[in-house]
């Protein structure tokens, strides 16, 4: 697997119309960019694809994908500005760039103990979670990938939510996995029916699971499929059905945690119908506020 390791001198010259500031992640396959496109401030996220006989086809396909994400807009999703492949030093890339999203990541909330959000606050992030992801079913979309890693918490405490690259089409067609060779998202963070390469169960509900995983986490700063002394993992007891004991971080809210812990049931049937119903047993949780 080739890693990608571009230098900013590398990268400006493949992108003459934007001005590369530094690198601001990296991981396996893909490094991401901070860059200026005409004084506005924007992410440049660039991605090796994995070699295939079928480049062509999938080549094809992606595109038309990426091309169809563009018309997504919404304040809770950062905004997909342009996409498209290119070749780097041999290399068959895609890229994407994205908005700029300041803010903090909730990932880094979570390590620092600054996620002290007050109930209402917790509830607008949830509500701007949930709603980004009904903007994407809309579409057809299901993210995959919702985690705290994926989402800038802004100053006035609003969420957005990012990285589609394995976003999936109700289709059944998806971004990257032709490429990449790996499950569709993040351990810990998939519903069961991801787990399970069931596509036919896989929709909002999907999202839903891991937006219910985020915000317990969020919450209490604790994942609520750890399991204090089991040898299991994350996703083992996801798919037996195994949540740790986090009601006891839910005193005198117990609307919360009936709500969070619907979101995370095993069943897609179980769990909430869509985003607005979610988002209506959040906010039920305020009504005696």
């Amino acid at each position: 697997m080739t890693v990608a390791n571009f230098s900013i001198e590398d990268i400006q010259v493949f992108f003459p119309k934007l001005e590369i500031k530094n690198v601001i992640g990296r991981g396996g396959q893909k490094q991401v960019f901070k860059a200026l496109l005409d004084d506005k401030i924007v992410a440049l996220k660039i991605i090796i694809l994995k070699k295939d006989k079928n480049i062509k086809k999938q080549l094809k396909r992606i595109s038309r994908e990426l091309k169809a994400m563009i018309n997504v807009k919404s304040p809770h999703l950062v905004e997909l500005l342009a996409a498209n492949f290119i070749a780097i030093n041999g290399e068959m890339c895609y890229y994407y760039i994205e908005d700029f999203i300041e803010g903090d990541n909730l990932r880094d909330l979570i390590v620092n103990k600054k996620n002290d959000f007050t109930k209402k606050e917790f509830i607008q992030i949830g509500k701007c979670l949930l709603l980004a992801a009904e903007e994407l079913w809309k579409f057809g979309i299901v993210h995959r990938d919702i985690k705290p890693e994926n989402i800038i918490i802004t100053e006035d405490k609003k969420a957005c939510l990012l990285d589609l690259g394995i976003a999936q089409f109700k289709d059944d067609s998806t971004i990257t996995i032709p490429f990449f060779g790996r499950g569709p998202g993040t351990s810990g963070y998939m519903a069961p029916e991801l787990l399970n390469y069931d596509k036919e169960l896989q929709s909002i509900r999907t999202d839903i699971f891991s937006i219910g995983i985020t915000l317990i986490e969020s919450y209490t700063g604790k994942h609520p499929f750890d399991i204090a002394n089991s040898e299991n993992s994350r996703d083992e007891n996801i798919l037996m059905e195994k949540k740790s004991s986090f009601k006891k971080y839910f005193k005198n809210e117990s609307c919360l945690f009936d709500s969070l812990d619907m979101m995370i049931n095993y069943h897609p049937y179980e769990r909430p119908t869509n985003a607005k119903k979610a988002i209506e047993n959040l906010e039920r949780c305020l009504e005696n506020e």
